[in-house]
């Protein structure tokens, strides 16, 4: 991350944050600083009291599951066709 001044709480790291990434996982793919997500997430809390029962509800819910054979199948047929 580049080392401007992001106003709190940035936008972004709430919007992952609602959709249920943890603080670490946000900071990873932002690439900051653990703290520095938390501060902002701190503050976001502070002004959307409904924010954490969101971010629960998305972390809990049923992972996406995985491709069924058709899928793949499909996926298959899809890249020989390009590779023709």
């Amino acid at each position: 991350m580049d080392r401007r001044s992001r106003g709190a709480p940035d936008a972004e790291w709430v919007l992952m944050y609602r959709l249920g990434l943890s603080r670490k996982r946000i900071a990873e793919l932002v690439r900051a600083e653990p703290a520095a997500v938390g501060y902002h997430l701190v503050i976001a809390r502070r002004q959307d009291p409904g924010l954490e029962a969101e971010h629960r509800a998305a972390a809990s819910a049923a992972p996406v599951p995985h491709p069924s054979p058709a899928d793949l199948a499909r996926m298959a047929e899809v890249i020989a066709w390009v590779l023709t």
